[in-house]
């Protein structure tokens, strides 16, 4: 009997290569949403300590000059969590697109993987059928054998 051999196993590779391509892909943008979310949280808390230190320091005396500097640090930190907020907005884009394209490759995978199947049906009711016509036919053949040997008895 003929072993199964499925004539699109290289195109089937390929599309669940291209499969979990995608997947690696969209872990990497996780990745770097994760991390400029966590940049956010820590630029807020450097935020926080500034607004603390700059209460310390109006308690004491001191020089009106450097509590200019306060507004201007902290407004740069803002506008840096505003280039960030734009940053996840834009990783937020691709990652919609990456999840469409997984799921078209994944739709392509179930496709192969549904020929594959069927393939795979047909080549197994195939072989049942071979072995079931050698089964009768071996059947068949000591039946006649019986029979001769009965009459030639």
């Amino acid at each position: 009997m003929k072993k199964f051999d499925f004539k699109l196993k290289g195109l089937l590779k390929i599309r669940e290569a291209r499969e979990s391509v995608v997947k690696s892909e969209l872990g990497e943008i996780l990745r770097q949403k994760n991390m400029l979310t966590s940049e956010i949280e820590k630029i807020n808390n450097d935020i926080t300590d500034a607004y603390h230190s700059q209460e310390k320091l109006m308690e004491d005396s001191i020089d009106a000059q450097f509590l200019n500097f306060y507004p201007y640090f902290i407004q740069g930190k803002k506008d840096h969590i505003k280039v960030n907020e734009v940053k996840i907005y834009g990783l937020d884009k691709q990652y919609q697109e990456k999840l469409k394209e997984l799921h078209d490759a994944k739709a392509n995978v179930h496709v192969i993987e549904t020929l594959k199947d069927k393939a795979q049906t047909k080549h197994k009711k195939e072989v049942d059928k071979k072995l079931q016509e050698i089964l009768d036919e071996s059947s068949i053949r000591k039946e006649y054998m019986k029979r001769m040997n009965k009459e030639g008895m």
